[in-house]
């Protein structure tokens, strides 16, 4: 009778842990449809807290700032991808409207506090409309699946970053990523192994340098494990950001987002450390 509690208790637990999970999806969902997409002041109140911490370096903390945005834009969000770890959702978007006649690609992350939005953090990249692979910046596989093996798929994104990324002992590569099938949504990489190594090979040849410095959180679900990184790419400090699709423990596929870093921040704070507990 004790053990049956005991594994009831944790049933319960778990499935109370995926409910609160999934209504954190829910707020940023309708942060975004309200607020951004809709342009709705009350809605504000509703999904934000009312300490939030702001990390895209054009924009101030706090509520009131984001109001004050919203009078000079007018933004149309579409989201491809969303996950959730914990208190942590992560959003693949495609938008327009911010104060240019440019869509981007946006990786957005907020986490969630007593139910509210406290903190976000968010990597902007220019869509383009032709790519090396053909494939635009967004498209593909979006249904999150196999959520038993998250945290499975969690450690072989962290193998690939400690062997490859950070080690540079690139001749490891295949073990991380397929050599089978690997779909690349980057706008200058083709698809396979083959066209990633080619790329970075002329990459070097033009004196393009890459170098991650620091990883600082992994948010997966299921399938799907996103990268938050800061870097340096042709000379310039940068903001990485990587999801990649996994099939049978190998990466398959994968989408980033890359934005540069300025020397200044209108809201004081960096593109990665988290502020608030």
């Amino acid at each position: 009778m004790v053990v049956y509690l005991l594994v009831r208790s944790g049933v319960s637990l778990q499935k109370n842990k995926n409910i609160m999970e999934e209504s954190n999806k829910a707020i940023v969902e309708k942060f975004i449809t309200k607020v951004f997409n809709q342009k709705d002041a009350a809605a504000v109140d509703e999904t934000v807290g009312d300490v939030y911490i702001q990390h895209n370096p054009g924009t101030e903390d706090g509520k009131e700032a984001l109001r004050g945005m919203l009078q000079y834009v007018s933004p149309q969000i579409k989201t491809a991808r969303s996950l959730q770890m914990g208190e942590f959702v992560l959003q693949h978007n495609q938008s327009t409207g911010w104060g240019d006649d440019k869509t981007y690609v946006t990786f957005d992350l907020f986490r969630i506090k007593d139910s509210k939005i406290v903190e976000h953090w968010d990597i902007m990249q220019e869509m383009v409309e032709k790519t090396a692979s053909g494939r635009t910046q967004i498209d593909g596989p979006t249904e999150i699946q196999n959520i038993e093996e998250t945290e499975a798929n969690k450690k072989v994104v962290q193998a690939f970053l400690d062997d490859c990324v950070y080690g540079h002992n690139w001749q490891n590569i295949a073990n991380y990523i397929s050599a089978e099938t690997y779909h690349q949504h980057n706008p200058s990489v083709p698809d396979g192994l083959d066209g990633f190594n080619e790329s970075m090979k002329q990459m070097a040849a033009h004196g393009m340098t890459m170098a991650f410095e620091k990883t600082y959180r992994l948010i997966a679900e299921g399938n799907f494990v996103f990268v938050h990184s800061s870097g340096e790419f042709g000379g310039k400090k940068v903001a990485f950001g990587d999801l990649m699709r996994l099939e049978n423990g190998k990466i398959v596929e994968h989408w980033d987002a890359i934005q540069e870093t300025p020397a200044t921040s209108k809201n004081g704070h960096d593109m990665f450390a988290q502020v608030t507990d």
